[in-house]
């Protein structure tokens, strides 16, 4: 058996002068004319739970619930009293609705309730007044085509949805459209079948719903204040590339399986520490890499262990991977040295550079201090894609040094390509003389929207006190020191920063700090 919406609650019961049957019942018997075997009615189309039977109607003489019927059923309604009004057979809800193709525009009737319309062309469908129709007509109507269909009032004082227009039913869509109660309009339930892809949109064209479809990585729905289309929005920041650690650093290396075959063992040391940072590392070769790296690959140091030992992972600070032999003939590690522009959803990078800093001076007799070094300076600016070559040239300066008993050296300059620089800041001077008050001048930036200067390199200010390193604009400088018996020299400095210096009270020569090495980085957005 085929399930149907026999009565919903908007259907009435009425006593045979007109007035509502308030409080009466209607029962439901099986359909062999005896009116003795009650058969179930049901609350939802699954039939899963039965109303009561009889039923009782309320004051507006209306069911509570919707009355869902499987198969046919005899019917009687009886009012208050328990009087028989009308006794039904044969009640045959389960034909099942028609389909009506039309091609052409018509006027909807009586005829069309409960039809399923298939419009296949740009047609017109007029909808008689909803006075005539009466409260309990309705009927679908599905855009099969690709024009559109127009359901337009006959009656001007009828609305749709509540509003006294003709609607358009764009292709794929389709729609129910029922009486209100108040019979003076009607109400709809759009849907379409527009949507064919996951991701796809659904808007509101000129000609009604449209499908928008599903546009491509990281576009977003934009307004051009008339309909909707994809655009890829300009300025969103999608990757950034830092460097730094001297790019004229290149040495040979050898592997060493000791303790933890995680290791890379470097020699000789570098003149610069390795630091855990962002700056990406590649391999070359004369013959073949370690089982475990790959020529062309950027790698990143996660750990160090002395001053030549380090782990490396193929992403930034994360987990460090095996090497699991020692290749065959000479291995060379070096700093990445050239960025690579990207080829598409790219519009513009911000670049920040910095060179580096200048060593501390170091004290050479008793009671001379050193002056701290100058920071590096730093450019910073939006260049735009027309502007920047395919690849493009990365130096990042190496850091002044602090040198034993004499002026630390300056630092380096780091630079984008030829687009953009910034030079080191001065090393600060050695074997001063007691209360030297000059300092010395950080590096400038060159070529970029903002120019700042380093800081300076702190004076000696008494026989006790050394120069402290410039400031850099990421870091603050390394701390001069006076070196006793038990007391280190004085700090490096950071991320472009100056070294400290360094003094003594004895005869005896110290050497002030390093530098911090100087920084290239690259936001880019699309």
């Amino acid at each position: 058996m085929s399930t149907s919406l026999f009565v919903g609650t908007h259907l009435q019961s009425d006593n045979d002068d007109g007035t509502v049957n308030a409080s009466g019942t209607v029962e439901f018997f099986e359909p062999d004319g005896a009116f003795t075997t009650n058969k179930d009615t049901y609350t939802t189309v699954s039939l899963g739970t039965p109303n009561s039977n009889p039923m009782t109607l309320g004051a507006d003489g209306r069911p509570a619930n919707a009355v869902f019927l499987d198969g046919d059923y005899d019917c009687i309604e009886k009012d208050s009293s328990g009087t028989t009004l009308r006794s039904t057979q044969n009640i045959n809800p389960t034909v099942a609705s028609s389909v009506i193709p039309l091609s052409s525009s018509t006027t909807l009737t009586s005829v069309h309730a409960g039809a399923i319309i298939e419009a296949s062309s740009t047609i017109t469908l007029t909808l008689t007044a909803a006075s005539t129709l009466g409260e309990e007509w309705g009927t679908v109507v599905k855009n099969i085509g690709s024009g559109v269909v127009t359901l337009a009032r006959a009656a001007g004082a009828d609305t749709i949805e509540g509003t006294a227009a003709n609607v358009i039913l764009a292709a794929k869509e389709r729609t129910s459209v029922q009486v209100n109660d108040a019979e003076n309009g009607f109400l709809m339930g759009r849907s379409t079948d527009l949507l064919t892809t996951r991701g796809d949109v659904l808007y509101v064209s000129s000609t009604g719903i449209a499908r928008l479809a599903l546009g491509t990585n990281t576009q977003v729905p934009q307004s051009d204040g008339t309909d909707v289309a994809w655009a890829t929005i300009s300025g969103g920041l999608q990757a950034v590339k830092y460097f730094g650690y001297p790019t004229t650093y290149s040495d040979a290396f050898t592997t060493d399986f000791g303790a933890d075959a995680n290791e890379l063992v470097v020699s000789p040391a570098p003149t610069q520490p390795f630091v855990i940072d962002a700056t990406p590392w590649r391999f070359t070769t004369t013959g073949t890499l370690p089982a475990g790296l790959s020529l062309a690959t950027d790698y990143y140091i996660v750990a160090t262990n002395a001053t030549t030992d380090i782990e490396l992972s193929t992403t930034p600070f994360g987990t460090p991977f095996t090497i699991t032999d020692d290749g065959t003939g000479t291995h060379t590690i070096a700093p990445l040295a050239v960025y690579t522009k990207p080829t598409s959803n790219f519009s513009r990078v911000k670049v920040t550079i910095i060179g580096s800093g200048g060593g501390g001076g170091g004290g050479g007799d008793a009671n001379e201090m050193g002056v701290g070094g100058g920071a590096g300076g730093a450019a910073i600016g939006v260049v735009e894609n027309a502007d920047i070559g395919a690849t493009e040239t990365i130096t990042v300066g190496a850091a002044g040094l602090g040198v034993n008993g004499a002026s630390g050296s300056s630092g380096n300059t780091s630079s984008f390509g030829s687009i953009g620089s910034a030079t080191g800041g001065t090393g600060g001077t050695g074997d001063a003389a007691v209360a030297e008050a000059n300092s010395v001048a950080g590096g400038v930036g060159v070529g970029l929207d903002i120019i700042i200067d380093g800081g300076r390199g702190g004076p000696t200010l008494s026989t006790v006190v050394t120069g402290h390193g410039g400031a850099s604009i990421l870091h603050e400088g390394g701390v001069g020191t006076l070196v006793l018996a038990g007391v280190a020299a004085g700090t490096d400095g950071t991320l472009g920063s100056g070294g400290g210096g360094s003094g003594t009270l004895d005869t005896s020569n110290v050497a002030g700090a390093n530098g911090g090495g100087g920084v290239v980085i690259i936001e880019e957005y699309n």
